[in-house]
């Protein structure tokens, strides 16, 4: 347990890290390139996702699995990485020659896409799953601090206005790349120089890490799909308001990654050893947790989300509060969908369930989000998204009952979801009524203390209990 809570510290740094340093940079950014060059570089990196997301093919969550089951055995340790890397390599040359051909062959901002293939290469050189599976998160984030802290300082210093796009694009995907890069001299100090690899060996990879890039490909129609047909069917700030309330979401998100980012090897190298119930236990402890933290900060971005946008972006993103608003509803949704998916489906192999669930919102999205983004531009798209998300969610605890006790799980974090629901009521109410700043704000202590003294008792007592069984 020590062990599990220092690499979530690790993590959750890094995560808390990517959460302020945007909160630093949003508001000069965003004024620096205006909402139409946010859009463009919205819609680029969109159309560059693909490409990325066809290199990794499922490799990163797949390897990192694997890892965490191998890593007792220093020589089987150092056959799985290498035909992983080499998989890695072989799909991302095939990914960066397809990605130069519709360039090349494209007539829309060339030089934009161009800069952004960078991320390609960047997938070539990453072995960030090495460390994951091997629950070495001290590595990562300390390289992912530094690395981030130096493009954050290249932004202040070399881009000053809209015409600096490019150069905002080179530092956000040249960075990823220089990260990945320094990572190589601990990876071989670990894993030692490759051996001789077979090519069917090779295949093997990219086949075991196929069924996990259907569930990506799905992910990304309603997180990338949606940015696309935005600036289609509507224009590139209509695309730079969603994308700017989607970062909001993510960045809050990112903290509850930490965990699953940390909590997925362990659950594997538990599965592997039929400890069923100590992934019961372990997940109950997450999800209360997980609830306990949520809630208040849902309440907090609700209620103040037009503080929060005017601070952020400034007055020329004032149509966007309304968006994030809206999707901030979809938060508990990902949240518990991140539990049950990535700590719970994947871990224990049931990819299938995993791509299923996944497919099934990606199938929603599409059948209303067109409509949507017709009727309501940017709206349209975040309800669209908030459905999906929510379907995901429902089956992936559907799917996850077969092996785990979601009773379980859940009970103990019953009255936090239902206070929870309270507090984002009241949030809803509050955002209606003309009261001033100070009025809301003497409010909002007084509710949020109030949730937190009805829900203070229930997390401590599965943090005593969690303490106690594990010794």
């Amino acid at each position: 347990m020590k062990t599990l809570l220092k690499n979530y510290l690790y993590t959750a740094t890094y995560q808390f890290l990517l959460l302020v340093l945007p909160i630093v940079t949003l508001p000069y950014v965003s004024r620096v390139l205006l909402p139409k060059g946010i859009g463009l570089n919205a819609w680029v990196y969109s159309v560059n996702s693909y490409f990325v997301m066809f290199a990794v093919l499922g490799l990163t969550v797949y390897a990192q699995r694997e890892i965490a089951t191998k890593r007792e055995n220093n020589i089987e340790l150092s056959r799985s990485f290498w035909r992983i890397e080499f998989a890695s390599i072989f799909m991302g040359t095939i990914s960066l020659i397809c990605y130069m051909i519709f360039v090349t062959s494209y007539d829309r901002y060339t030089v934009y896409l161009m800069a952004y293939s960078l991320s390609i290469v960047a997938v070539i050189f990453d072995v960030s799953w090495l460390f994951s599976g091997l629950e070495k998160f001290k590595i990562l984030a300390f390289r992912n601090i530094i690395v981030k802290l130096l493009a954050v300082s290249s932004i202040f210093l070399f881009v000053r206005s809209s015409d600096d796009i490019l150069l905002y694009i080179l530092i956000q995907s040249g960075s990823i790349l220089i990260s990945n890069i320094s990572l190589w001299p601990s990876a071989i100090k670990l894993v030692g120089w490759p051996k001789k690899i077979k090519f069917n060996e090779i295949f093997e990879q990219i086949t075991g890490s196929f069924q996990l890039f259907i569930p990506q490909i799905s992910v990304s129609i309603y997180l990338t799909l949606n940015k696309i047909l935005l600036g289609i069917f509507s224009n590139n700030e209509q695309v730079g308001f969603f994308d700017s309330s989607d970062k909001i979401i993510r960045m809050i998100f990112s903290l509850f990654v930490a965990v699953s980012t940390v909590v997925m090897p362990r659950v594997a190298n538990m599965y592997a050893n039929q400890k069923i119930s100590n992934i019961n236990k372990l997940l109950k402890s997450i999800m209360t947790i997980t609830l306990f933290v949520l809630f208040p900060l849902m309440f907090i971005l609700y209620l103040f989300a037009p503080i929060f946008v005017n601070i952020l972006f400034g007055s020329r993103y004032v149509e966007m509060i309304g968006i994030l608003r809206l999707m901030t509803i979809m938060l508990p949704s990902l949240a518990i969908a991140n539990v049950m998916g990535n700590q719970v489906l994947v871990p224990l192999k049931m990819i299938k369930e995993y791509t299923l669930s996944i497919v099934y919102g990606a199938i929603i999205n599409l059948a209303i989000e067109i409509p949507l983004i017709v009727l309501f531009r940017a709206n349209g798209a975040a309800i669209a998204v908030v459905f999906a998300e929510a379907v995901v969610m429902s089956f992936q605890i559907k799917y996850s009952r077969k092996i785990l006790d979601m009773q379980a799980i859940f009970k103990p974090s019953t009255a936090i979801f239902i206070t929870g629901t309270v507090l984002i009521f009241f949030a809803f109410a509050l955002s209606l009524l003309n009261f001033s700043t100070q009025i809301i704000i003497l409010i909002s202590g007084v509710l949020l203390i109030t949730y937190f003294v009805l829900n203070y008792k229930i997390v401590k007592n599965i943090l005593k209990m969690d303490i106690k069984e594990r010794g």
